[in-house]
């Protein structure tokens, strides 16, 4: 029998595959705050790469920071976890060095619509 794989895994496998192509470096179950929460990935880019990701690929929306979340429908997004997804990119932003707000963004992907 097969083994199943989980969309959450496939989801970094293919944002890490299409982002590397560009040069941008995609680092998953980024650790922040204390206890550890986890980021599902961490997109880093230059503004060269911003450039050629916008030109060029379904990714135009990205920044030199851009946090990516997915949600599937086992685990999906609610008001609840929209918030904690808010929450966890601003104890990253408070512990990173991050210059300025309008270089760190946050993306979530569901598998299913929001409830």
């Amino acid at each position: 029998m097969a083994k199943r794989i989980s969309h959450d895994y496939l989801f970094k496998l293919i944002m890490r595959s299409a982002l590397s192509r560009y040069g941008v470096n995609v680092e998953t179950e980024l650790e922040v705050g204390v206890p550890p929460l986890k980021i599902d990935a961490l997109a880093v880019c230059t503004s060269d790469m911003l450039s050629e990701l916008r030109l060029r690929t379904p990714f135009p929306f990205l920044t030199e920071q851009s946090i990516l979340e997915f949600k599937s429908a086992t685990y999906p997004l609610t008001e609840r976890e929209l918030a904690r997804i808010m929450c966890r990119a601003l104890l990253f932003f408070s512990e990173q060095q991050v210059v300025h707000h309008r270089q760190l963004s946050v993306h979530i992907v569901c598998e299913r619509y929001p409830r």
